[in-house]
């Protein structure tokens, strides 16, 4: 959510200096100051992809302990049922 609202604020960024592209040289300020936003939305959209695939690796690597320690219960479990089944 809050990386898609980052990204409609640089293509609504990206629109805007091609509209002040098509105009005429006293908006070159307003254009680097779009240059600018844009490099700065660019840096945080970047942080935040990196930060959700860190947060995605530490999860996976807790589902897949999770995952371990419940097939090993599983296997106890039938281990200990098949020892109550022979007696």
């Amino acid at each position: 959510s809050r990386l898609r609202a980052r990204t409609e604020l640089l293509c609504d960024a990206c629109a805007r200096l091609e509209v002040a592209e098509s105009g005429t040289g006293s908006d070159l300020p307003e254009v680097e100051k779009l240059l600018e936003a844009a490099d700065a939305m660019l840096a945080a959209l970047d942080a935040g992809v990196k930060e959700l695939n860190s947060e995605q690796e530490t999860l996976k690597a807790s589902l897949t302990e999770v995952s371990e320690g419940l097939a090993k219960q599983k296997a106890e479990f039938t281990e200990t049922l098949g020892s109550f089944a022979s007696k």
